[in-house]
C-alpha cells in the first residue's frame, strides 16, 4: 500500500457520512503481529479498518492506533491494494462532500 493509498483510505475512513459497513473483511484480524501475511485488499476496505481502530466516539482520532495502521500498511507493506469501481465512487463523493460540491447522480 502506497503512501497516497493511505491518505485515500483514511479520508473515507473519517467521513461517517460514508457507509462502510459492508466492506468487513477479517482478514486484517491480527494485521499488527509479526507472523503477519500480506493481503490483497479493497481501498474500501481498508477503510473500514482504519475506522474501526481510529475513530473515536467523540468524532476524534486515535493518533497512536493510526501511526501503527500506517506502520503495518504502508512501511511493512502487509496491504497491496487492488482495483474497486465502488470503492472510487464512495471516495469520489467524499471529496465532493468536503469541497461543497454538488454530485449529479
Amino acid at each position: 500500500m502506497t503512501d497516497l493509498e493511505f491518505k485515500k483510505a483514511c479520508r473515507l475512513a473519517f467521513d461517517t457520512s460514508v457507509d462502510l459497513g459492508i466492506c468487513f473483511n477479517d482478514a486484517l484480524m491480527g494485521f499488527g503481529l509479526p507472523d503477519f501475511k500480506p493481503v490483497l485488499l479493497h481501498l474500501e476496505e481498508v477503510a473500514e479498518c482504519i475506522r474501526w481502530q481510529c475513530l473515536c466516539l467523540d468524532g476524534s482520532i486515535d493518533q497512536k492506533n493510526l501511526a501503527e495502521c500506517r506502520l503495518c500498511f504502508v512501511t511493512l507493506k502487509r496491504v497491496q491494494i487492488v482495483n474497486s469501481p465502488e470503492g472510487d465512487r464512495l471516495l469520489a463523493a467524499a471529496l465532493a462532500r468536503n469541497l461543497g460540491v454538488k454530485r449529479r447522480e
